[in-house]
C-alpha cells in the first residue's frame, strides 16, 4: 500500500504544502494509518520558483526525495529538533546523492552539533554502509 502525501494548496500565493510524514517516535505504515500516513515527521512547502522548504527529515523524507529527484530547484531543510524521529529518514533522501544539487541545512542551534557529529561519525548511517562514505565526504566541510 502506497501512502500519498496530504496536500494543501494556496492558489493565491502559489505555495503547496505536502505532509509526507506526521507520526511521532516510530513509523507505523499500514491499513490503520492510511488516513494520515505512517511515516515520521516531514512536511514540504513548494514555491512557484521550484524551491522547496522541507521541515524535518523523518521517514517521510524518503518518498519526498524520490519525488524531488526529478526536479533541480534548491532545497532548504529545517530540522525542528534533534529527536531521532525527525532525522531518521535523512540518509535515504535521494537528492543528497545528486551531483550539483544545492541543499541548505538549518538544524536548530542546539541540534546542529549533534546532527553533524552523527553524520561525521557515521552513526546516523550505520545501517546504510553503502552510502555512509558518500554522506561523510559530503558533510565534512559543513560540520564543526
Amino acid at each position: 500500500m502506497t501512502e500519498n502525501p496530504k496536500v494543501v494548496e494556496d492558489v493565491e500565493s502559489g505555495v503547496t504544502v505536502e505532509f509526507w510524514g506526521v507520526r511521532g517516535s516510530l513509523p507505523t505504515p499500514g491499513p490503520d494509518t492510511v488516513r494520515y500516513g505512517g511515516n515520521t515527521s516531514c512536511v514540504s512547502l513548494a514555491f512557484g520558483t521550484g524551491e522547496h522548504l522541507i521541515l524535518d527529515a523523518g521517514t517521510g523524507i524518503r518518498r519526498l526525495g524520490e519525488a524531488l529527484s526529478v526536479e533541480d530547484g534548491d532545497l532548504f531543510i529545517l530540522i525542528s529538533h534533534r529527536h531521532w524521529d525527525h532525522i531518521q529518514g535523512f540518509p535515504f533522501f535521494a537528492p543528497l546523492y545528486q551531483e550539483n544539487r544545492r541543499i541548505y541545512m538549518f538544524p536548530v542551534a542546539k541540534g546542529r552539533e549533534l546532527f553533524c557529529s552523527l553524520i561525521e561519525r557515521g552513526r546516523l548511517l550505520a545501517a546504510c554502509e553503502g552510502i555512509c562514505h558518500a554522506m561523510y565526504r559530503r558533510s565534512r566541510g559543513s560540520c564543526p
